[in-house]
């Protein structure tokens, strides 16, 4: 019983372990939605019961599992809207789909403190994200003008990209000295579900979009040899919420 079964073919024994064993992030689905587009309203932090910590017999059993606290990722969020908030200048959301965040940047890109470009291929992602953000400059690739950036955006976008290092790598020449490099995501995760709700999940439209689940050491890693000083990092890890954070300074 110490492992889950899955009819996933996405993960390995090792890897369900590490998601529940490891890092701990298993959630519940308190949505009505066959996708999650809103992690802090759509999950519940399931934690292990104390007890369950220290039985003599953990090893043997799957373990009783309790909701966490309501206040999920709300120290992560909190962390990266801080962030937001202080950019300024020429800004490159690189990836920025329906652009969740993009309401942290909207006072200053009113006010002309923040030229906003989003990157998006999606042509009825970008016609959407216009319609609620129209100081918003959108492009399906980076536009030539500005020629550099003062700050480059990967949020939730980088394990949807099949190179993340060579994108980056490529990006790196848009980014202006001293300019910084964001980037958010998370991690694999477990979710538990009602067999209604894993239903309407398996029958929705939501398509193949992530070429990999990467961590911030993961992509820490990738990025050692780039001209690239790091400003902060969060990991995802037993106490913390499934989303990590990686920002960069440019050499």
């Amino acid at each position: 019983m110490r492992l889950f079964e899955t009819s996933s073919s996405d993960f390995s024994d090792a890897e369900l372990g590490e998601i529940k064993h490891g890092v701990g992030q298993i959630y519940l689905d308190v949505s009505s939605k066959s996708r999650f587009d809103d992690f802090a309203s759509d999950l519940k932090r399931l934690k292990l019961a104390t007890e369950c910590e220290i039985c003599a017999l953990a090893s043997e059993c799957a373990g009783a599992y309790a909701k966490g606290p309501s206040a999920d990722f709300a120290q992560e969020e909190a962390a990266l809207g801080e962030i937001l908030r202080g950019l300024r200048g020429a800004v490159l959301d690189y990836g920025c789909g329906h652009a969740p965040y993009a309401e942290l940047l909207a006072a200053a890109a009113v006010d002309g403190a923040v030229q906003y470009y989003g990157v998006e291929p999606d042509a009825s992602a970008r016609e959407r994200l216009l319609q609620r953000r129209p100081w918003a400059f959108l492009s399906p690739g980076v536009p030539e003008v500005p020629q550099t950036f003062d700050h480059v955006l990967l949020l939730r976008s980088i394990n949807h990209l099949p190179d993340p290092a060579g994108t980056i790598a490529e990006l790196l020449p848009r980014l202006k000295p001293s300019g910084t490099l964001l980037i958010v995501d998370n991690v694999a995760f477990g979710v538990v579900r009602s067999v209604e709700q894993a239903r309407r999940a398996e029958q929705s439209s939501a398509a193949f979009e992530h070429f990999e689940n990467a961590s911030a050491k993961d992509i820490h890693a990738r990025l050692s040899e780039m001209p690239l000083r790091l400003l902060a990092r969060q990991d995802v890890t037993r106490s913390t919420a499934n989303q990590w954070l990686l920002q960069y300074a440019k050499s």
